[in-house]
């Protein structure tokens, strides 16, 4: 039980990090007058994000599903 909650919490912090690096990168961006490639980082970084955690969504349903 203590290694799964140490996988999460790992995951989690490990996310979150992820995320700080990029929103400062994608500021960094516009903070320097570099609209296009702030706002395309960010834009990419968004649908990148929605359309890995439908798939993560889809795999899930899929396996439990599939199991039954």
């Amino acid at each position: 039980m203590l290694s799964v909650l140490a996988i999460c919490i790992g995951a989690c912090l490990g996310a979150l990090t992820v995320f700080s690096s990029f929103s400062a990168e994608a500021i960094g961006m516009l903070g320097q007058h570099r609209y296009l490639p702030g706002f395309s980082t960010a834009a990419l970084h968004l649908f990148g994000s929605l359309l890995l955690t439908l798939a993560g969504i889809r795999t899930i349903t899929f396996f439990i599903t599939s199991s039954v």
